[in-house]
This record gives structure tokens, sequence and C-alpha cells, in this order.
């Protein structure tokens, strides 16, 4: 009889030997594993966050998701998608799997061009993607990549950044996220 062993992977790693670029040094860490594979020439990026474990909503409506209390730790995105490893973005799905408690329950997937955006902060240079509204268990949704997102057949917005749709300054308590992002190799 042959089994179906899951193990969860260490933040950077891939079940295929692909290691996917690195977040933001403005989210934490312990809240993030991120996974690259190859199926059928599909690459599938997926990150898994689990905002209980230290990341806190804003200040202000859009204000970028990160590590709580901590406005100056660099850039609080979550992915920075290139083309070399991600592939050029065709589409996005946003799974919530444990609803956000503690901070704003309302997140938002944010494209950027720039890598600076700090917590509590605004997202510059942003095309929302995904206007999520307060989350629920089991809700999930599928986009294209917007035009703006991708331009030129390449990657023109490749940081990747969780909002919060209200002015909800705190710490998240609970809130499990499943983001993937499908890319072609060109």
């Amino acid at each position: 009889m042959n089994e179906l062993i899951l193990s969860k992977l260490d933040a950077g790693r891939s079940s295929l030997g692909i290691t996917p670029n690195a977040h933001g040094g403005g989210f934490p860490a312990a809240c993030l594993t991120t996974s690259v594979d190859n199926v059928g020439g599909i690459i599938q990026t997926t990150v898994l966050v689990d905002l209980g474990e230290g990341a806190g909503s804003g200040g202000g409506v859009d204000d970028v998701i990160g590590t709580d209390n901590v406005a100056d730790a660099g850039g609080a995105y979550i992915a920075d998608l290139s083309d070399a490893v991600n592939g050029v973005l065709f589409a996005v799905k946003f799974s919530c799997i444990e609803v956000p408690t503690g901070g704003d329950p309302d997140v938002n997937l944010v494209f950027s061009a720039t890598g600076t955006d700090a917590h509590d902060a605004a997202v510059t240079t942003g095309t929302v993607l995904l206007d999520n509204g307060d989350l629920t268990l089991g809700e999930s949704a599928t986009t294209a990549a917007a035009t703006a997102v991708i331009a030129g057949g390449t990657n023109a917005l490749n940081y990747v950044y969780l909002t919060s749709g209200a002015a909800t300054n705190a710490a998240y308590t609970a809130g499990k996220l499943v983001i993937t992002f499908y890319g072609a190799i060109v």
C-alpha cells in the first residue's frame, strides 16, 4: 500500500529543489512557509501565511501588514517574484484556512514595484489585485494577473504585500492564508 506522507518544508525550500526568492525583512519569517514547484511546466509558488506568528495590521486603511510594532524593519513584502524563479504570472489564488483575529480581518493582496514599503505605511506604486473584505473560513478567490502586474511579458510589479482594508492597528492572534501564484516559463 502506498502512503502519502506530507511534511512541512522549511521556509525557502521546495520539494523539487527550486529555491524561492526571499521575503522582506519587515514581515516576520515565522509567519511564512514558501515553496516553488514545477507542475507540468507551470510554476506554482505557494506561500502559507500564519498571521498569528508575529504579524500586525496597520493603523490606517490600506496600510501594509508586517512585523507588529516595528515600522522601520524594512520592506514587509511576502514575496519577491521573478520571471526566472516564478515564471510570468497568469493567475493568483488566495484562500483563507483560518479566519484572522486580533488584527484586521480584511486582508488584501497588493503588487508593487517597490520593495521598501514598511509595516503600518501605504504601498507605493501598488496595484490591488485582490480586495477581499473581511475574510471568512474557506473563502477562496482566483484572479487573472492584471495587466499592470504583467507588462511587456514580464513581472513588472514583483513585490507582493498584504494590506489591511480597515484602520485596525493590532497584532494578529490567528489567521492562516494560502496564496498560490501560477506562472508560465518563457
